[in-house]
């Protein structure tokens, strides 16, 4: 059961005490709302711990690789790579199935242009339990 501490609402329920039955309530939000939030109370189970850090705090860690390199590009004077990275955040936190056209061909040009963000994004997958990575998109 998930409940909203602050209203005292349930917000979902589903029979199973695991990360499976854990998993379908993530997957219902979608990276961009997991990444909203900020504070999880729960027993210390540890397959609660393991999925609400891959779910929630995994998107974060990608956007602070992205902020890295946003920086590094708009201080280096790239400001069209910059502006690119700036507005690839929501690419970056989709499952790669539901993404846009545009932004498929975002992260196409990271995965080309940007190893270590492409390999952050990557990462994020693993942890979140996501879609694989597109075919053609690996980078080793």
């Amino acid at each position: 059961m998930i409940v909203d501490h602050d209203t005292g609402v349930l917000l979902w329920a589903r029979p199973g005490r695991d990360s499976t039955t854990l998993d379908k309530f993530f997957d219902s939000l979608g990276a961009q709302r997991c990444a909203q939030i900020t504070l999880v109370s729960a027993d210390a189970a540890e397959w609660i711990v393991t999925v609400v850090a891959a779910r929630c705090w995994a998107t974060k860690a990608l956007d602070e690789v992205r902020r890295e390199v946003w920086n590094a590009a708009r201080k280096g004077g790239q400001k069209t790579v910059a502006k690119e990275l700036k507005n690839a955040r929501f690419a970056l936190w989709k499952n790669p199935g539901d993404l846009t056209d545009r932004q498929a061909a975002t992260l196409a040009g990271i995965a080309k242009t940007n190893a270590p963000l492409y390999r952050a994004y990557l990462a994020m997958l693993d942890l979140g339990g996501m879609c694989p990575p597109l075919p053609g998109r690996a980078i080793t």
